[in-house]
């Protein structure tokens, strides 16, 4: 009994890795290139906040639309396949039956090769944005990023000090 509560607990810890992203969390920013929102606080999300703040230019900014809406349908379809992926191996974990590593496999190997889709997809998305913008505005980002960096490295030391933690 104890191996099998043993098991089950791992099983949950294990599937609460993989399943995260496809229940509300925001996978290192991509979806917000479809959503348009700024949450979370990966590259997408970044990007999106930093071309806020570089002061694009009406042109740039058709540009970039242009570079989102032309990645939108892919980026939408590799989301849907990747938490059908999960969903394919929540499934598989709690299953009655018995399950092992090798029933498990190709869910995971699944679940990777979307990850894997949706960063070169995202990739493409930044590097095609950064070519229309101007090399003072990729300074400008880069001098943003760092403060927003430092600013989120500030409110989250100040939160664990609240808490009881330390600062990193």
């Amino acid at each position: 009994m104890r191996r099998y509560l043993r098991a089950v607990m791992i099983a949950v810890v294990m599937s609460s890795l993989w399943v995260s992203p496809a229940i509300g969390q925001d996978l290192g920013g991509l979806e917000s290139f479809i959503t348009g929102s700024t949450r979370g606080d990966g590259p997408g999300t970044l990007m999106l906040l930093l071309l806020k703040g570089i002061g694009l230019t009406p042109e740039q900014k058709q540009q970039v639309k242009s570079i989102f809406i032309a990645h939108r349908g892919n980026l939408e379809t590799l989301f849907r396949e990747l938490q059908a992926a999960n969903a394919e191996l929540t499934k598989t974990l709690f299953a009655e039956e018995e399950v092992n590593a090798a029933d498990i496999a190709p869910h995971a190997e699944r679940v990777t090769l979307a990850r894997q889709q949706l960063l070169q997809e995202g990739l493409t998305v930044v590097l095609e944005v950064r070519q229309v913008l101007t090399p003072e505005q990729r300074v400008k980002a880069a001098r943003l990023r760092e403060q927003l960096q430092k600013l989120q490295g500030a409110l989250t030391g100040s939160s664990q000090q609240h808490s009881g933690g330390t600062a990193p």
